[in-house]
């Protein structure tokens, strides 16, 4: 049985729920970054391409404004878009699930008072949530991994605009967008 002392306990039980709560604020920082995908693709006034896009409530209709917003661009453009659009559904959905779970404390705390090994047993946090298609769960490995995918999207993005606007994208920027739009 491994073991962990009382610290290290509490330590991974915080940094769970610390990678869950940087997953859905960065989530937000995408959604709220769609205006300006938006604003790019219009080319007009950015007070007026504010004002338009501030009407639409939800993910949904924000998607669609830029859906629309689209007719007329390249094609280079528009499958660009796609891929983007796909992940930024994908990342909406994962933080409606995570935003909404159970956190789950698995495993249970046995005190070993053996000299050699002395501590508590390791246990660990799950985030669960029950959808249409079954039961999902995150440990903490996985919240990583869904954090630095939107991190990535949230530079994706800021690329996409970039190009949009005419400005040079930082490599790490341009590496994001090309990754998620293969």
């Amino acid at each position: 049985m491994s073991f962990q002392s009382r610290d290290e306990v509490h330590r991974d039980y915080h940094a769970f729920f610390e990678l869950l709560g940087h997953f859905v604020t960065r989530y937000q920082s995408v959604e709220d970054y769609l205006v300006h995908v938006f604003a790019s693709l219009l080319a007009e006034d950015k007070e007026r391409s504010k004002a338009i896009f501030a009407t639409a409530r939800g993910i949904d209709p924000k998607l669609k404004l830029i859906d629309a917003a689209l007719i007329g661009h390249d094609r280079s453009t528009q499958r660009m878009w796609k891929s983007l659009r796909k992940c930024v559904s994908k990342a909406h959905e994962t933080r409606g699930y995570l935003a909404h779970c159970s956190p789950i404390s698995t495993g249970r705390i046995v005190v070993s008072l053996d000299d050699d090994q002395p501590g508590y047993s390791t246990r660990w946090m799950e985030a669960r949530k029950l959808t249409r298609k079954g039961e999902r769960a995150w440990k903490t490995d996985d919240l990583k991994a869904e954090l630095n995918l939107v991190s990535k999207l949230l530079d994706a993005l800021i690329a996409f605009v970039h190009l949009r606007t005419g400005k040079r994208p930082a490599d790490h920027l341009m590496a994001a967008l090309s990754e998620l739009t293969q």
